[in-house]
């Protein structure tokens, strides 16, 4: 699958974001309006107005300064895919003994095509609107070749902390902040003696990457 391909004209203040046959268009309102008029010439086109969904993203405006991004239904229908749309929920996305997980030769191995399907869902999820279980799917994700029974029950567990979450979302508030970065490294300091690290980039109050 291709990615989206973003077109900016800074002197005509336009954003178009294109993906397939699809079209989003940041900018003012006269500019907004001469482009579809001017793209309509040449393709048949259809305006829906303001955005309120982009591929599995739901786009709420709150408020004049205030958007909220979530993917229930998408959510909803990896549960669904997986038989856990009716599992237990759990607090968080990792167990504590996560990082004892990952050695298949200490477990049976399981289905390696079903695995990588669940983490595939899982980091669309992740990279889009749920940054609170990148981290857990960052590391099972290592996994995808030969996943052993405890990946599985680990990654699973992932699917039960979002069952109880489903109704996540990141809300964007205009604030005049600057962009904000976080970062950290745990130096190594695990069983594996591997060192993990990690960063949040946050803008108008919610994380963008």
């Amino acid at each position: 699958m291709s990615d989206p391909c973003v077109y900016r004209n800074a002197e005509r203040n336009l954003i178009v974001w294109l993906y397939v046959d699809d079209l989003a268009l940041w900018g003012g309102k006269q500019k907004i309006e001469r482009f579809e008029s001017e793209l309509s010439k040449r393709v048949k086109i259809r305006s829906y107005g303001q955005m309120s969904q982009l591929l599995s993203l739901k786009i709420v405006r709150e408020s004049a300064t205030c958007v909220s991004v979530s993917q229930a239904t998408y959510t909803q229908q990896i549960l669904r895919d997986f038989g856990m749309d009716q599992s237990k929920t759990v607090t968080s996305p990792l167990g504590s003994s996560s990082k004892d997980v990952g050695d298949p030769r200490n477990d049976e191995p399981f289905n390696e095509h079903v695995y990588r399907k669940l983490i595939g869902s899982l980091l669309y999820l992740s990279t889009n609107t749920r940054p609170d279980i990148a981290f857990a799917v960052s590391y099972l994700s290592q996994f995808c070749s030969e996943p052993s029974q405890k990946n599985w029950v680990e990654a699973k567990r992932v699917l039960r902390y979002v069952n109880g979450t489903v109704d996540f979302k990141l809300t964007y508030v205009r604030g005049g902040k600057p962009v904000e970065i976080f970062c950290d490294a745990d130096w190594a300091n695990n069983a594996d003696r591997k060192s993990f690290s990690g960063f949040v980039t946050k803008l108008a109050g919610a994380a963008v990457t």
